[in-house]
């Protein structure tokens, strides 16, 4: 049974159910394991939880 790990900031539920459908049939597509085995993990973070280079991506977000 494949797991994945998927850590990321905040997503929308639409968002999420993309990333498992996509990732989950891709994974099957690659090992050939029936997507029904799939586990896709999210864990999402606040902007300013996350880290890029020496500022948070909050700040990055803001600068943009």
């Amino acid at each position: 049974m494949p797991v994945v790990k998927i850590e990321i900031g905040k997503l929308m539920n639409e968002q999420k159910r993309e990333i498992i459908s996509s990732f989950s049939k891709k994974l099957s597509e690659l090992s050939g394991i029936p997507e029904n085995f799939n586990t896709i993990l999210i864990s999402e973070y606040e902007d300013e939880n996350i880290g890029v280079g020496s500022i948070s991506l909050k700040e990055m977000k803001e600068k943009i």
